[in-house]
C-alpha cells in the first residue's frame, strides 16, 4: 500500500514538473507581439475607425489594410524589410509624395525664445485651461514656461517647462509639427492617420475600386500592373 502511494505521489510530481516545463518553454518561444498592451490595441483601432470617417474612406477599408500589414496579429509598431515604418508600414518617401512640405524642419522643443504661430497655439491652449493669463503674442517667455510647467504637472508629464512632441499632443490633441518624417511615422496614432490619408490619395488617383486601392497601397501607383489596369479600364470606358 505504501509502495502504491509512493508511486502515485511520484507520478503527480512528474506530471506537475512536465506542465511547468511546458509553460516555461511556451513562454520562452512566445511571439514578440505578446507584450503589446491591450489598451493600445483598442485605442489604435478606435483611431483607425475615426480616420476612416475623417478621410471619407469606405467603412472597414483602413482596418483591413492595417490588419493585413500586421498579418492578422496584434498591430505592431515595427520596421519592415524594405524600410516601411509602423503599424501602417509606410515609407518616408510615401509621406513626402503625399505632403511635400510635411515635417520639413526639425526642432527638438519649443522653449524660451521660441516664436511664431505654434507658440500662439500653445498660449491659447494654456489660456483655455486657466494656466496662462498674459497676452497671446506668440513669444515663448517665462510666463508661457510657467503655464507649460503647470500643465505638465497637472497631467503627470515630466515638468520641463518646454514643449516637446508628447506635451504638444497632450495639450493640443494633434500631431507635433516639428519632426522628421521618420519620427512622425514612429508615432502609432499619426502613422494610422497617414495610412488613412494615403488611402484617400490613392482613392482619388485610381478610383473607387477597392482592389486597385489595396494594390496601389502596397505597390504604388507607378507599378506597371496598376498602370496597365488603369490604362485598359480607361480605354474600355471610352470604347463603350
Amino acid at each position: 500500500m505504501k509502495s502504491s502511494e509512493h508511486t502515485t505521489f511520484a507520478v503527480k510530481v512528474w506530471t506537475v514538473t512536465i506542465l511547468v516545463a511546458g509553460l516555461l518553454i511556451l513562454n520562452t518561444f512566445r511571439p514578440a507581439v505578446a507584450h503589446e498592451i491591450t489598451v493600445d490595441q483598442y485605442q489604435w483601432r478606435q483611431t483607425a475607425k475615426a480616420m476612416e470617417w475623417k478621410y471619407a474612406l469606405p467603412r472597414g477599408m483602413l482596418l483591413a489594410v492595417l490588419d493585413w500589414e500586421n498579418r492578422g496579429q496584434h498591430w505592431r509598431n515595427v520596421i519592415g524589410s524594405a524600410g516601411e515604418i509602423g503599424i501602417g508600414q509606410i515609407k518616408p518617401s510615401t509621406v513626402k509624395y503625399m505632403e511635400p512640405n510635411m515635417y520639413a524642419k526639425y526642432k527638438a522643443t519649443y522653449k524660451i525664445g521660441s516664436r511664431g504661430e505654434d507658440i500662439i497655439k500653445i498660449q491659447t491652449a494654456l489660456y483655455k485651461r486657466g494656466l496662462y493669463s498674459y497676452r497671446i503674442d506668440g513669444i515663448f517667455g517665462p510666463i508661457t514656461r510657467r503655464g507649460v510647467s503647470g500643465y505638465q504637472h497637472s497631467v503627470g508629464l515630466p515638468v520641463t517647462g518646454t514643449v516637446n512632441a508628447i506635451t504638444w499632443r497632450r495639450l493640443l490633441g494633434n500631431p507635433y509639427p516639428n519632426r522628421t518624417i521618420k519620427e512622425a511615422l514612429w508615432d502609432p496614432l499619426e502613422n494610422i492617420e497617414l495610412a488613412a490619408k494615403h488611402l484617400a490619395v490613392l482613392q482619388n488617383k485610381v478610383g473607387g475600386d477597392a482592389s486597385l486601392i489595396f494594390a496601389a497601397y502596397n505597390a504604388g501607383t507607378g507599378n506597371q500592373v496598376i498602370k496597365y489596369v488603369l490604362g485598359v479600364r480607361r480605354m474600355w470606358i471610352l470604347d463603350k
